[in-house]
């Protein structure tokens, strides 16, 4: 879910969800200038992922689980990943392509969070179709444009 502040935008659940500026990726996540007002706990929640993200910190991040595996012959397995639908298209699927690219490379079976019961559905909730963009994204050598 790194970058944090990204993935989970606006989620009711988080300080950080009243947060209402701008969220990127890739690059930086929030620049700090536009935390400037907000009370201490929503600056604090999102600056434990705030940062300058790209597929390649993303790699680092997951890099030592990789070699571990790699080193005791272990199958890795991403249990659950996402973005709410609340940040830019553009930077969702970006990211989604990141990871699910960096997933594949490194033989990392996944399932992303979640099908169609909430937030982080693939499925829009509100006409019940599936989202292809997001789901070519998933699957970029199994689905057809």
């Amino acid at each position: 879910y790194e970058p944090h502040a990204f993935s989970h935008y606006r989620a009711p659940w988080m300080d950080a969800g009243k947060y209402t500026g701008e969220v990127h990726y890739p690059g930086q996540t929030v620049n700090e200038n536009d935390l400037d007002g907000y009370p201490a706990n929503i600056v604090a929640d999102i600056n434990r992922s705030n940062g300058f993200y790209t597929k390649d910190s993303l790699r680092q991040l997951m890099n030592e689980s990789i070699l571990f595996a790699k080193e005791h012959r272990l199958q890795l397995y991403c249990g659950e990943f996402g973005t709410m639908p609340t940040v830019r298209r553009s930077d969702r699927l970006k990211w989604y392509s990141d990871v699910c690219s960096l997933l594949e490379t490194n033989d990392i079976a996944w399932t992303c969070w979640d099908f169609k019961g909430g937030l982080f559905g693939i499925v829009n909730l509100g006409t019940g179709s599936p989202d292809m963009n997001l789901i070519r994204m998933l699957f970029p050598d199994r689905i057809q444009p």
